[in-house]
């Protein structure tokens, strides 16, 4: 199951399929951690830096990045100080 189809799947379990609750899901880091962990080269999603295509919510030294990446180059780069932000921001841009 790819990142898609699991945050679908957690949606619907513990937001009674409410996808505008999304971020919701971001009021802790637990979910997050969770994603960082399940994240697969071919996902289009990342939740970790990696070289690979696809749109990125990963933590860093300067907090909670979220950016595109296209063969190698980053854009639409934005840091947050709270991951909430980020999420919003994140799923609010990219979902």
């Amino acid at each position: 199951m790819n990142n898609f189809e699991y945050i679908n799947n957690t949606v619907r379990d513990r937001l009674k399929g409410d996808k505008s609750r999304l971020v919701e899901l971001f009021d802790d880091a637990e979910f997050f951690r969770e994603l960082q962990g399940r994240t697969k080269d071919t996902d289009w999603y990342h939740f970790q830096p990696k070289s690979f295509d696809g749109v990125y919510l990963i933590e860093s030294s300067l907090g909670y990045e979220v950016y595109q990446q296209d063969r190698g180059a980053k854009s639409s780069h934005r840091v947050f100080v709270k991951l909430l932000d980020a999420a919003r921001h994140f799923f609010g841009s990219y979902w």
